[in-house]
């Protein structure tokens, strides 16, 4: 078993939360795919498509947060795992229903939203990693771009739309991968 392998089977098997969501692993992959293309779509069309990219954003953030709450409802453990997975699931759907309703308004307010909305999603994701106690924790790696991502964000709000654009796109392209890393490989582990 290779690092990658080893630090998902120890992540995903301490038989809470981590462990019942193996059969979510599509969940995870479907993510992954779907932040791959928003990435590449903010990175390929960053000046025509702002609004647009505005709505896809938010599409992302309230099926991403659909996505959080199915997963803490299938699990049976009530652990901080589940907490979590509930608090990020309210964060994405709020985030995504903000976005939707005021695009065209919110290109501006969209660095911000998704500024905090990264920064307390990397929190919680370090949260989940200090959890599993496990260096290659999917959750520490999404962790680290969410926040440096979400920082950069906050910091500079003001910067032109398609360094903004790009800054996102590059952050959901490296998100989606991760995504799809962890749910191939809880895929794998639960084969194995």
């Amino acid at each position: 078993m290779n690092t990658v392998d080893e630090g998902i089977a120890k992540s995903h098997g301490s038989g809470g939360v981590a462990e019942q969501m193996h059969g979510y692993w599509w969940l995870f992959v479907l993510t992954g795919i779907i932040a791959l293309a928003v990435g590449i779509i903010a990175i390929s069309f960053p000046g025509r498509t702002l609004l647009v990219l505005a709505l896809v954003f938010g599409i992302y953030l309230l099926f991403w947060g659909v996505v959080q709450i199915v997963m803490a409802v299938g699990v049976r453990d009530e652990d901080l795992g589940r907490v979590l997975l509930l608090l990020l699931g309210v964060a994405g759907i709020i985030a995504g229903l903000i976005i939707i309703a005021h695009p065209e308004r919110s290109i501006l307010i969209l660095t911000l939203v998704i500024g905090i909305f990264l920064v307390f999603s990397g929190i919680l994701e370090f949260g989940a990693a200090l959890g599993e106690q496990s260096i290659m924790s999917p959750n520490l790696y999404r962790g680290m771009v969410s926040v440096a991502v979400g920082v950069l964000l906050l910091a500079w709000p003001g910067p032109s739309l398609l360094i903004l654009a790009l800054i996102i796109g590059i952050g959901f392209i490296i998100r989606g991968i991760i995504d799809m890393i962890a749910g191939f490989g809880m895929l794998r582990h639960r084969k194995g």
